[in-house]
């Protein structure tokens, strides 16, 4: 009898007890990754990548943003373990924010999927067929991978802001959520 006591009385201790570990623990990864993400700068190497435009109507392999005198890139980068086919649907996701924050001209957007080979035709199929209206770069070859060992797998540091250096100065979808959003006109240096 005391032994079911005991444990009516310590289960929901314990219960408490690893959902704060599991919430520092979660807590404790996204910063170690941010950290890692924004130790090194991140080279894009768009040059060696295929650029699909939908709206050029034609494929664009030589086609690269005019992105001179812009102070910053967003990068959207989408790696062989997310499904390609679900984040081409989402892409028109991106159209009324791109729209927004192009109208300063101080960001350029780089979109860069990195397909398994087997998926690689089937992407670019995908991105002509959505009709995007900006370009999104297919690294077939894992060249951005490969140039930036630091950036973590977690896909929820796959989003983010670097300036004219490489050096990564904000981190997450600016659209998923109205702090992140406001935070990222302020680091652009515009009101949200």
């Amino acid at each position: 009898m005391g032994g079911v006591h005991f444990l009516r009385r310590a289960l929901p201790i314990c219960l408490m007890s690893f959902v704060l570990a599991m919430f520092f623990s979660c807590k404790s990864d996204i910063e170690k990754d941010t950290k890692a993400l924004c130790s090194r700068p991140v080279r894009l190497h768009t040059d060696k990548m295929r650029c699909v435009y939908p709206m050029l109507k034609r494929d664009s392999a030589l086609y690269h943003i005019n992105d001179e005198g812009k102070p910053y890139r967003l990068v959207v980068f989408l790696d062989s373990a997310e499904c390609m086919s679900c984040a081409t649907e989402k892409m028109h996701g991106w159209d009324e924010f791109l729209s927004e924050v192009s109208l300063d001209g101080k960001v350029s957007c780089f979109f860069i999927f990195s397909p398994k080979k087997e998926e690689k035709d089937r992407l670019h199929a995908l991105l002509v067929m959505e009709r995007l209206e900006y370009p999104v770069y297919i690294d077939s070859t894992g060249v951005f991978t490969r140039e930036n060992l630091h950036i973590p797998q977690a896909p929820m540091m796959h989003t983010f802001l670097i300036n004219g250096k490489g050096k990564v100065v904000f981190v997450g979808d600016p659209r998923r959520d109205m702090k992140l959003n406001k935070l990222f006109y302020k680091t652009i240096g515009r009101d949200s």
